[in-house]
């Protein structure tokens, strides 16, 4: 768990660090020119035309949560987005949501405890979450759930952090990471403007879920903060032409 004293400041300029507050250590952040710039970090091409579900959560099962996309043509395309895939026709760069991303994100990575963080970007509103009522586990033979909006989720109240086991670590100004306050589990990243668009830990999707027919990471996100032995073992076995950018949408590609 990230303690308080990690106070995480993001700047959205080059250079960005993380600076924290009780310590003289210096992570990089995740460098942003702007909200529109962040959602162009993501593509995601691979998935079905029709409409399908995901399903997911944390590790103790307190916390669930249903992804519903609908049809292509109903999802919302990325502003500026870029489409570049071996598999993929050169002509067809429109992007849509949902979206996944390998991110090398320093700070992502910490708040994650992975080698790499991976995102499934989406809108609120496809994502739903049932939330166990404090106490109702143990003994109980049914489990009392409660369900609740991901805009309720990603920024929860005080009465349902006091009712629930979710949490939320606010881990730079206007940017909140929830997480199962019983089992640890990282579940969601969101910010402060950007309504339009919330993140989920893939990890924690279920498995079949993350077997579903075209689910995969399209993208390598803030190549330039990531370290060289873990971008070497995730691309080891080749990743297909996978698009690198040093930072987000608009920096150099790596080749």
């Amino acid at each position: 768990m990230v303690t308080p004293r990690e106070t995480i400041v993001r700047t959205f300029r080059a250079p960005s660090t993380v600076r924290l507050s009780k310590s003289t250590h210096e992570f990089p952040e995740c460098q942003l020119a702007s909200t529109d710039h962040h959602l162009g970090w993501y593509i995601m091409a691979f998935t079905p035309k029709e409409a399908f579900t995901l399903n997911g959560g944390c590790l103790c099962t307190s916390i669930r949560y249903t992804v519903r996309v609908p049809e292509l043509q109903s999802r919302p395309v990325i502003p500026g987005a870029e489409t570049r895939h071996e598999s993929l026709d050169p002509k067809d760069t429109t992007t849509r949501m949902p979206s996944v991303q390998i991110d090398h994100c320093t700070s992502c990575r910490v708040a994650t405890g992975g080698l790499v963080a991976c995102w499934l970007s989406v809108p609120p509103a496809w994502v739903s979450f049932e939330l166990e009522s404090r106490g109702a586990q143990g003994d109980s033979v049914t489990l009392d759930y409660t369900k609740h909006s991901a805009s309720e989720v990603v920024r929860p109240n005080p009465s349902m952090v006091k009712s629930t086991r979710l949490r939320v670590y606010e881990s730079s100004p206007g940017v909140y990471r929830t997480f199962c306050g019983h089992c640890g589990t990282s579940l969601t990243y969101a910010m402060r403007g950007r309504d339009e668009e919330m993140d989920v830990v893939v990890g924690t999707l279920d498995r079949a879920a993350l077997e579903s027919q075209g689910f995969m990471a399209d993208r390598h996100g803030h190549w330039g903060d990531g370290i060289r032995w873990i971008q070497e073992l995730v691309t080891g076995g080749g990743d297909g032409g996978l698009v690198r950018q040093s930072q987000g949408l608009g920096s150099p590609l790596v080749t």
